[in-house]
């Protein structure tokens, strides 16, 4: 993972590049990871490592009463989670 971050930095270009495959190739998964917890509509969940945004919509609209906070070390990341 290193050399992948020294080539592509999650930031500028590169996480915009990396943002927009996850959000694609990742969804499935985390969709299926939302289902699996099943959060109720007043739970508390927490996503660290957001990526683009795609699991932490899914739980906060399971969540619907409750709160979704999500982090992620990538400024681009974050953007990507806060526009869904």
């Amino acid at each position: 993972m290193d050399i992948l971050n020294r080539i592509l930095p999650w930031d500028g270009w590169g996480g915009r590049i990396m943002a927009t495959v996850m959000a694609t190739g990742n969804a499935d998964m985390e969709n299926a990871a939302v289902d699996l917890v099943n959060p109720r509509p007043d739970a508390k969940v927490l996503m660290i490592g957001c990526g683009p945004g795609v699991g932490v919509v899914a739980a906060a609209c399971r969540a619907s009463n409750g709160m979704a906070i999500s982090l992620d070390p990538s400024a681009v990341m974050v953007e990507r989670t806060r526009t869904r």
